[in-house]
């Protein structure tokens, strides 16, 4: 069975929705923690692109949700400088 463009729609706004309460309901850090997480996933996902071009299509909507997750966690998270936004947070 394939996924349809449709049903691929509906996991992602699924998948909007939990990640939206999660960062609601989470403590600083849980943030932390995840942020952390994603980000990691985020840049390894990027070096993966670089070094694979022709995949660029398959996989750039992939890190621009990570991306999108990562700006919903640093605006919840008040206080952040360059240095945690870019590497990370010390947990």
């Amino acid at each position: 069975m394939k996924i349809t463009e449709e049903d691929e729609k509906l996991i992602t706004e699924k998948d909007e929705k939990i990640i939206d309460d999660f960062i609601k309901r989470a403590k600083e850090r849980d943030l932390k923690i995840t942020y952390n997480q994603t980000l990691k996933r985020y840049y390894n996902g990027c070096n993966y692109i670089s070094e694979h071009l022709e995949e660029v299509d398959e996989y750039l909507p992939v890190i621009l949700k990570l991306k999108n997750i990562l700006d919903k966690i640093s605006n919840k998270i008040l206080i952040a400088t360059e240095e945690e936004i870019l590497n990370g947070f010390k947990t």
